[in-house]
């Protein structure tokens, strides 16, 4: 178009000094032409392997060998167990925690159901953080769930306890020194969801 309305040696300058360049047009369908071919590769994803379940055997001997250890220290105790004592279960010559001092319920890593429950002490006019039901005697009856939600790790540990109807033992704080009693064994009988809790028993497992 230049062309038309100047001199070659005018246009010549013109370009030199505006740095003109051929319309876009034209230079999308050049990169076009001389943009390489690519392929994309996917990257393997990583497999996701369900994790084993822990057999029940060894479930119920870890269970076994923890309330033989706790009727041995309370025997030793004349009673009521200090906390700082029950952090020492051996099993098969590895320790394995049995409870968390930051929680009510505990589940150890090496199993796939909670081992544990524990209520503790308040004075009468201190509040729990969660009520738990006792009956006259001053045994449990309801356990509270961990916050509300069902599908918190510590209430599907307790569900699995309940559904392959193994026992667990109970810590009940007796005093403002962290004094505790253990009570077991002891089986999670049914959920109430609305209520945010499990009911207990001493008597034996849910019947199927």
């Amino acid at each position: 178009m230049l062309y038309e309305y100047f001199d070659s040696s005018v246009v010549s300058a013109l370009r030199s000094e505006v740095r003109l360049v051929p319309p876009v047009f034209l230079r999308s369908t050049a990169l076009k032409r001389e943009a390489p071919s690519t392929t994309t590769t996917k990257l393997p994803q990583p497999s996701r392997t369900k994790r084993r379940e822990v057999p029940i055997e060894f479930e119920r001997a870890v269970r076994s060998a923890v309330f033989k250890w706790l009727e041995d220290l309370t025997a030793q105790n004349g009673g009521p167990i200090p906390f700082a004592q029950m952090a020492n279960f051996i099993f098969d010559g590895t320790r394995i925690p049995v409870l968390n001092p930051q929680s009510g319920i505990h589940k150890p890593a090496k199993l796939d159901s909670a081992l544990s429950i524990k209520t503790v002490y308040r004075r009468p006019t201190e509040e729990r953080p969660y009520e738990d039901e006792l009956d006259e005697s001053g045994r449990i009856l309801r356990y509270k769930y961990r916050g509300k939600d069902p599908l918190h790790s510590d209430n599907v540990a307790l569900r699995n306890a309940m559904e392959r109807k193994l026992p667990l033992f109970w810590l009940k704080g007796v005093d403002p020194n962290a004094n505790y009693e253990a009570h077991f064994p002891l089986w999670l009988t049914a959920e109430r969801p609305e209520q945010h809790l499990f009911e207990v028993s001493f008597q034996g497992p849910p019947k199927s």
